[in-house]
């Protein structure tokens, strides 16, 4: 006995079966956010990634507690960037901090959560005062 099926209805049910439905790459979106989001409310919706990326290793970022709109998903990744005569410019002298760090999130819950980090060095010897040593952002998660 054979079963007639159309080109369409058989592509559709392989997708399925594989577990590929059209919106499953739309997801799960991303936002990064660096120190141009300083003093600025963001708006991400449930589930979404967030990500921090601070152009410094002297930044230190208070981690939201737990009952916060974000999770984080672990450790920062570190990014150094060590002093060389190849190095970028402003890095190419011992304890400038020239790096990344990144801190990945989740939006877990409804809710907003701030986001806040300080450093009191800038490079060696150099002391951060004012908006160059604290970055705070605001993070609103919507349905």
């Amino acid at each position: 006995m054979k079963i007639a099926r159309s080109k369409g209805a058989f592509i559709v049910s392989v997708l399925l079966m594989l577990g590929l439905g059209l919106n499953s790459a739309q997801a799960t979106t991303t936002t990064t956010l660096t120190e141009k989001n300083s003093a600025k409310t963001v708006a991400v919706k449930l589930g979404a990634r967030v990500e921090l990326t601070l152009h410094s290793m002297y930044w230190g970022l208070a981690v939201p507690a737990k009952s916060s709109s974000l999770t984080s998903k672990g450790a920062p990744i570190l990014k150094p960037i060590f002093p060389s005569p190849s190095a970028p410019a402003g890095c190419k002298i011992a304890g400038s901090g020239c790096g990344t760090q990144t801190w990945e999130f989740v939006a877990t819950k409804v809710g907003t959560t701030h986001l806040i980090a300080s450093r009191t060095t800038c490079g060696e010897a150099m002391r951060c005062t004012g908006a160059n040593g604290r970055f705070a952002v605001t993070v609103k998660v919507s349905r």
